[in-house]
């Protein structure tokens, strides 16, 4: 994990805690430039990659390790996203008393862990602000097919090719046993009910991966959520891997500037 601060910063903020998506790491495409946007702002901005999201600290940009891939499941990340708010409350980034609150955190979740962040939030008092980003409503919605699901449970894995790098990416059973074992904790749409935080929704009109009626399905089960659109996007807000632009993409400048204004507020 790395954090990313204003050294003039005079006031003390909550931490904003980011969690990349799926097939992502916490310096995919403009991340990096994501937190000094946030930083400059004033607000104090972690980033962190998932234990089993692929990478590994000798290579943390690239998926080499596709066993831990294919072994990761919900209640991981969880435990992962529980061992990072731990660390920083206890002090493992010394020197932040001045700018950091130790136990109140602003949370944003891209993609798939926008329904980490969902569920967190739902149970934790310590998330005083959520945010997610292009969020799935359902852990399980691409698991609907019953011939498929009948040979992934038969076999123990199947196999999702990486169309940035061109790998063939292992996925358990597991990950699937895992969720249906805590579904009573795990049904996104539920946990978003429970969410009595402050809640910024954004989604792209145009995302070719997440429907942009999911946007508009959690926003509508909660009233402290806030719906935010984006135009011109996609999934991404329009920044890929590598980002080798000194600026944001505008979608994503877009919504990284509404998202301070949330969080700021």
């Amino acid at each position: 994990m790395d954090i990313t601060w204003n050294s003039d910063q005079k006031v003390i903020k909550p931490l904003a805690i980011f969690m990349h998506g799926y097939k992502g790491f916490k310096n995919w495409g403009a991340f990096d430039l994501m937190a000094e946007s946030f930083a400059h702002a004033g607000l104090p901005f972690l980033k962190f990659n998932f234990s089993h999201n692929g990478t590994s600290t000798e290579l943390p940009m690239e998926f080499s390790d596709l066993e831990a891939f294919g072994a990761n499941t919900l209640s991981i990340e969880l435990d992962d996203l529980e061992t990072v708010l731990h660390a920083v409350e206890s002090d493992v980034f010394s020197g932040f008393d001045n700018i950091v609150a130790r136990q109140e955190f602003f949370l944003i979740g891209f993609s798939r862990a926008g329904a980490n962040a969902i569920i967190q939030a739902s149970r934790d008092s310590r998330i005083k602000k959520l945010v997610t980003w292009n969020a799935v409503p359902d852990f399980a919605w691409r698991w609907q097919n019953k011939q498929e699901m009948k040979d992934w449970k038969e076999k123990g894995v199947r196999f999702e090719k990486n169309t940035r790098t061109g790998q063939v990416m292992p996925l358990y059973y597991s990950i699937v046993q895992d969720y249906f074992d805590n579904i009573s904790s795990y049904e996104v749409l539920r946990q978003a009910q429970l969410v009595y935080q402050p809640w910024l929704v954004v989604h792209a009109r145009d995302d070719e991966a997440v429907p942009f009626k999911s946007g508009l399905i959690l926003s509508e089960l909660n009233s402290n959520a806030v719906f935010y659109p984006v135009e011109n996007s996609w999934h991404t807000f329009g920044t890929s891997h590598p980002h080798t632009e000194v600026e944001l993409p505008t979608a994503f400048q877009q919504v990284v500037d509404q998202t301070i204004l949330f969080l700021n507020s």
